[in-house]
């Protein structure tokens, strides 16, 4: 046994036969993989822990350590075995999502380096060891450049899988997708986030983003040529469409008969009223001095609310003519928001663990009141810890039982929160990555997009087991019953999309 756990402490952290060269190899390429294994929290702008969790396994790592210093090393194995089980779950819900993004080579050469890592951590005759931190930080370095990769393009592979299933696209991305050939690529420059469905039926109302990879800089071959556009089933004309950024939020205002939109940038953000009805175009805009991606809009306070990019406070507009009101605190940069105007409260679907608390406690997602606004948490940290650990996008509610449904995306939890007391009535794994969800009281289900595998998942919302599922292209951020209550619309990197679903 002892042996077995040394061999062990080697593939953490290896210390070589001799040498202060071969010491000091093994650390370059231990920091190297750390660096690699990391690269999801840099790009989330955790700069300075991801740079923590790096200098602190390399200074633990046991070739610096002396055997005579019994204590250090223990608590190094220690520190080294609590990363690199956080960098093994990483990888591993990563690659649930996004191994169809990374060529099967890459598979072979990072298999070929854990194997090596392996054999010779426990076979003392090599001198030269491998840190496993190398080939586990090389997979999940390789899933995230299979993201930026792919975000931005289409793989004709899935339009011709969609086109084989039940599932149809109302609404494509691109005319293009009528030429797709097996095994093609199509690069696109702008893609849906949310849509909203006019009364009138076969009109959407469709917000947009860029792909990561940008395949173009010329606007007049661009499908959806801004963030916010009209499209209508069936036509062959480019989309109607107008503002900057990304589009995201769209709420309806009846008493108003108005949507409005919201849009963001890198640090600025924009707000545009468009009719319900009649010609597609813009009554008012406001610009923002911080990025605003969803809102939700109190009629009966002529307020509109903005959750900021940064989640730090909530912006507020008039909703009458769009001029500004005073900010509020609001530690929210939320995904998605629903908001009930008769009842006048909602649910902001939002929660990053330590990152941002309300209270000075985590949550899963916030009730609030509209106006004034006044959030307060549900599942909160002092009652559930694992809420410290929790990442979300998506969540809705039902206001008639009273219940929240909330996935956990880096967890892959559906949890269900009694609104008004924020318990946590029930907890099922369900999928690592669901972005959205959308509550169908009528079928008692709960719809779950899973944003980079592209499945749609139908739930059981009493018992939490998966019941159907479809596969509705990349990068799915919304997911929304159709007016008719007969289908489920998804956007996707394909475009809008529809699956019929069954009677209740």
């Amino acid at each position: 046994m002892r042996r077995f756990l040394e061999a062990c402490g080697r593939l953490l952290a290896p210390a070589p036969a001799s040498g202060v060269f071969d010491c000091l190899r093994s650390l370059a390429l231990f920091v190297s993989g750390a660096a690699l294994a990391n690269l999801f929290l840099m790009s989330s702008s955790m700069v300075v822990f991801s740079a923590l969790v790096v200098v602190l396994s390399a200074l633990a790592a046991l070739c610096i350590v002396p055997h005579r210093m019994t204590t250090l090393r223990v608590v190094a194995r220690s520190l080294l075995t609590v990363t690199h089980l956080g960098w093994i779950a990483q990888a591993v819900a990563l690659a649930i999502m996004l191994s169809w993004s990374v060529p099967t080579w890459v598979w072979v050469v990072d298999g070929v380096l854990g194997a090596f890592a392996v054999v010779t951590a426990f076979t003392l005759r090599f001198g030269f060891r491998l840190p496993m931190a190398l080939p586990i930080g090389l997979a999940i370095a390789a899933l995230l450049t299979g993201w930026d990769r792919e975000d931005g393009a289409i793989r004709c592979d899935d339009y011709l899988r969609v086109l084989a299933s039940p599932v149809s696209i109302v609404v494509p991305t691109t005319p293009a997708l009528g030429t797709c050939q097996a095994g093609q690529h199509l690069n696109l420059d702008r893609y849906p986030r949310r849509f909203w469905e006019y009364p009138e039926g076969g009109r959407y109302l469709v917000t947009t983003q860029r792909g990561r990879r940008l395949s173009t800089t010329d606007e007049s071959s661009v499908w959806f040529a801004g963030a916010v556009c009209e499209v209508r089933e069936g036509s062959d004309q480019r989309p109607s469409c107008f503002g900057e950024g990304k589009g995201h939020g769209i709420v309806e205002s009846e008493a108003r008969d108005r949507l409005y939109v919201a849009s963001f940038g890198a640090s600025e953000g924009w707000v545009y009223a468009v009719p319900r009805h009649g010609p597609f175009r813009p009554l008012a805009e406001a610009h923002l001095p911080a990025g605003t991606a969803t809102l939700y809009v109190d009629d009966a306070s002529n307020t509109i609310g903005l959750f900021a990019d940064d989640g730090i406070h909530l912006s507020r507009l008039r909703a009458s003519d769009l001029s500004p009101l005073d900010p509020v605190p609001g530690p929210f940069a939320a995904d998605e928001v629903h908001y009930d105007q008769k009842l006048r409260e909602g649910i902001i679907c939002f929660g990053v663990g330590p990152v941002r608390t309300l209270d000075g406690e985590a949550f899963v997602a916030a009730a609030f009141k509209g106006a004034p606004f006044v959030a307060r948490p549900l599942a909160p940290s002092s009652r559930y810890p694992s809420s410290w650990f929790a990442m979300i996008w998506g969540c809705d509610w039902d206001p008639v039982e009273r219940r929240a449904y909330v996935a956990i995306a880096n967890l892959g939890l559906l949890e269900v929160v009694q609104y008004d007391t924020g318990d946590v009535l029930d907890r099922t794994f369900v999928a690592f990555g669901m972005r959205t969800l959308a509550f169908d009281r009528a079928r008692r289900r709960v719809y779950a997009g899973v944003f980079l595998s592209g499945e749609v998942l139908a739930i059981d919302a009493d018992t939490g087991v998966v019941t159907d599922h479809w596969f509705a292209g990349r990068f799915i951020r919304y997911v929304a019953l159709g007016r008719d209550g007969a289908t489920l619309l998804v956007a996707s990197n394909l475009g809008i999309v529809r699956i019929p679903l069954t009677p209740p």
